[in-house]
Order: C-alpha cells, then sequence, then structure tokens
C-alpha cells in the first residue's frame, strides 16, 4: 500500500493525478463525451489500483493498518466535488422538485408531476415548467424514502430558489456519510478480525466517489447505516443495530431484502425484539409522510420499475429476447413480475444456507444484492456502491472489477439518445459473473473438489 514518506513520492504524485482527474471529469466533461469520460475514469481506476494494491492481496495481514493520508486523501477527492452540479445523472432535479412540494406543505407521492403543470390553479413556488422539464421520470411518483425527502426538503428550505444552493446542500449530507464510512469501515473490519487497509477498496475507489459524491447518489448514506447497524451488531448493542438498518430502508428501500439474515444467530426473544424494533422505527420514519398517496405512490413506482424501466440488465435482456422470439413482443410486464417471485425466494433461501459452513453476514448481504441485481431489469453504475462496500469483507474481487466494468455503461449515451452497445453487456456480465463463480468455486472447495476427483 502506498503511504506518504520520505522514500514514496509517488504517493503525492498519484493524490495530485487523481485530484486533477475527478475535477476534470465532474466539471468539465459531459455524459456525451464517452472517449473523454471514459479514458479519464480509467486513468482514475488505474491510480486507485496502484493505491490499494496492498489492500488487495486479502491473505496480506502484515500492513493491517491505513495510513492517515489515505483517509484524508479520500475526503479531499471528495471536497473536490462539492461545488460540481452533477453532469452524469439529472436525478438531482427530482430532488428539488420533491424538496419544494415540502417547502409548501405537499406530499410529494401526493400526485404526478404533471398534475402541477397541468393545473394553473395548483401553482407552487418553485414548481415551474423550467424544471418540470429537466425531471427524467415526470410521469412517475417519486419512490424516495422518509431520509431523503428530509434532506430534499432541508435543501431547498435553506437555498430557496437556488438549484445550485441545494445541490450544495445535499452534497454537505452525503459528504458527512461518507466521512462516517470512512471513520466506520475500519472499525467494522476489526469486529470481523481484518485488516483495516480494507476500507480503501471503498473509500478511494472512483465509482463510489463519482456517483455518490458527484452525481449525488444516497447508495453512500445507504452504507453508513447499514455499518453502523454491522458495527452495533458485534458489539451486542441489538436495539441500536435494528434503529440503524431501519434508517438504511429509510434511505433507500433496498436493505429490506437484509432482514431476513439478521436475526439468524438470536434467540426466537431477541429476534422479535429486533424485528419489533426496526419495524417500528421503519413506520415512525414513514409516518410524516403516510397517507394512501404514499402507498398508492410507491405501489405504483415499485410495479414500473420492474415492468418498465429496462436498463444495463443481465438475465432480463435474455428473457426479453425469448420473448419476443415466441411471442412478438416486449413481455417485460410478465417477465418482471415472475423475477420479482425469483428474487424473493432466491434471498428467502440464501437466508437458510443450507450449503454447509454459513458466511458472515456482509457476504450474505453481498450474495443477496447480487441475485437482486442479477434478476433486476435496471442496474445503474451506483446501485452497486453498495455491494463494493460489503466486499470488503469477503476477500472477492469481482464487486471491485464490476465497479469499473459497470461505468462503461456510459459509452450508451450520445446526443441522439441512449443505445447501449451489445458488447458492454457482454464484456460486463460475461467477466464479472465468471470470476464470481471462480472466486465462489474456490471458497466452497468446489475447484479442489474437482482437481482431487481428477487426479
Amino acid at each position: 500500500m502506498l503511504g506518504p514518506n520520505t522514500s514514496n513520492k509517488l504517493f503525492y504524485f498519484l493524490a495530485i493525478i487523481s485530484l486533477g482527474g475527478y475535477i476534470f471529469l465532474a466539471y468539465f466533461i459531459e455524459r456525451t463525451d464517452s472517449v473523454k469520460l471514459i479514458s479519464t475514469f480509467t486513468l482514475l481506476f488505474a491510480v486507485y489500483l496502484l493505491l490499494v494494491k496492498d489492500s488487495l492481496k486479502t491473505d496480506e495481514i502484515s500492513s493491517s493498518e491505513i495510513d492517515q493520508s489515505h483517509n484524508w486523501m479520500a475526503i479531499l477527492l471528495r471536497v473536490g466535488l462539492l461545488l460540481a452540479i452533477p453532469n452524469l445523472s439529472d436525478d438531482f432535479y427530482r430532488f428539488i422538485w420533491d424538496g419544494r412540494l415540502l417547502n409548501a406543505g405537499i406530499n410529494p407521492f401526493a400526485q404526478l408531476p404533471s398534475f402541477y403543470i397541468d393545473s394553473p390553479e395548483m401553482a407552487v413556488p418553485g414548481i415551474t415548467s423550467e424544471l418540470y422539464n429537466q425531471l427524467n421520470s415526470p410521469e412517475y411518483f417519486t419512490i424516495y424514502p422518509p431520509i431523503n425527502q428530509f434532506i430534499f426538503w432541508f435543501s431547498t428550505l435553506v437555498s430557496g430558489d437556488s438549484i445550485f444552493g441545494a445541490v450544495i446542500s445535499m452534497r454537505i449530507f452525503l459528504l458527512a456519510a461518507e466521512i462516517g464510512n470512512i471513520w466506520l469501515l475500519p472499525k467494522v473490519l476489526t469486529e470481523f478480525n481484518l485488516p483495516k487497509k480494507y476500507a480503501l477498496i471503498y473509500t478511494l475507489n472512483p465509482l463510489v466517489i463519482i456517483e455518490g459524491m458527484g452525481n449525488l447518489h444516497f447508495e453512500v448514506m445507504m452504507v453508513f447505516f447499514i455499518l453502523l447497524s454491522l458495527w452495533w451488531l458485534k458489539r451486542n448493542r441489538l436495539i441500536l443495530s435494528a434503529v440503524a438498518i431501519a434508517l438504511a430502508v429509510g434511505t433507500k428501500l433496498i436493505p429490506l431484502i437484509f432482514l431476513p439474515f439478521l436475526p439468524r444467530p438470536l434467540t426466537l426473544k431477541r429476534m422479535t425484539i429486533y424485528y419489533a424494533v426496526s419495524g417500528l422505527t421503519i413506520v415512525i420514519l414513514f409516518l410524516p409522510l403516510l397517507s394512501a398517496e404514499l402507498i398508492r405512490g410507491l405501489e405504483s413506482s415499485l410495479s414500473l420499475y420492474y415492468q418498465k424501466f429496462e436498463f444495463n440488465a443481465s438475465i432480463y435482456y435474455w428473457l426479453r429476447e425469448k420473448g419476443f422470439e415466441e411471442f412478438g413482443y416486449n413481455r417485460i410486464e410478465f417477465i418482471g413480475k415472475d423475477l420479482v417471485k425469483w428474487t424473493f425466494w432466491s434471498i428467502i433461501l440464501l437466508a437458510f444456507w443450507p450449503f454447509g459452513k454459513r458466511p458472515s453476514l456482509p457476504t450474505l448481504f453481498m450474495f443477496a444484492l447480487g441475485i437482486y441485481f442479477l434478476l433486476s431489469t435496471t442496474v445503474h453504475p451506483w446501485y452497486i456502491i453498495t455491494v463494493l462496500g460489503l466486499s470488503v469483507f469477503t476477500g472477492y474481487k469481482s464487486p471491485l472489477v464490476w465497479s469499473y466494468l459497470i461505468f462503461l455503461t456510459y459509452l450508451g449515451y450520445s446526443i441522439n439518445g441512449f443505445d447501449l452497445p451489445n458488447w458492454v453487456l457482454f464484456v460486463e456480465y460475461g467477466v464479472v459473473i465468471g470470476l464470481f463463480l471462480i472466486e465462489l468455486s474456490k471458497e466452497t472447495g468446489l475447484i479442489q473438489w474437482i482437481k482431487e476427483k481428477a487426479s
């Protein structure tokens, strides 16, 4: 692991290259500038691998500590993006839309955005046609949980009509969460008897920095609450752990799939306490927004997610092509429902892990997310931030490889719209799934068993 000492000036050089690369990517490159975008990201990823190469040797425990300069570098790279308007994602416009509705005393789940534009009598301060035209999904209900909505509300409250001010305010929240991750990851790794240096795999990762801080995606905040839950669970602070996992759900709904795993080592009484506390906390979080509109909006958005949206999928695309061949049209509505069922039962099966020694909790979480994304119709680059964060506890390198390859999906953007080349999908999922299967086989002893049988 490179460190800033008198004999290793390379660290400072790489730090400067990284900072310059992030600034160039965040402030001077458009999403449609594919060559510049992928070239800059590739450079940043190469520098990142040089900085953390010792951490990647998961059987190497001699250098177990993190030089504080690496942590300061991780913070500096994020601070460098503080003033950038997101250039690779326009989701933040919906964040501002929801926040302005909340500041007007309107539940953002109540109506579709078009309702406020088509009804002049429903004029809301800050809800303008200009902002509406920036929304990437104006025909869908919002899907952002209460912690996000609180941040949207606060950010638009303090920034007034300024989009730039709202972006900076939201980014400060995410910066605080990332500083929490940089501080907490080594502590949780220690609880799992793993070297602290593995934290750098997450804290210096370009995808995490660009998609979290740069593009304002709240996966990094979800990671913080998941880490907090794991930390308190390992320290036998059961109630605090249950509250933390509920806060993760309040940030992104996806940690709901972790709940079947958490109480497994606990007694029935402690299981009941854990579920009761986490469930009650989730209800309390949603209470300020609780209404028939909330239930309707979430149900509608979640249904559309699996029955309308398509992006960078794997198994779904294969099933879609089979549907075209057999029926002559896109059967996403039916395929999506089937994928939800397969995801549910696969995760339930995983929760009981009938395959021998039970993996660690972070490993099970990572496997669950892997199943979820493998069977999803939509997998955006920032979705796998959580997979990468959990992978530092597992020794699996496939999520790290994925954190580079998934960025290649930006090759699909052009001034004419979005059209992802098929070769990107084949490379991305072929390499990641192939590497994961090899790693899984090694861990379970399958490869050794085959060698023994062959000999």
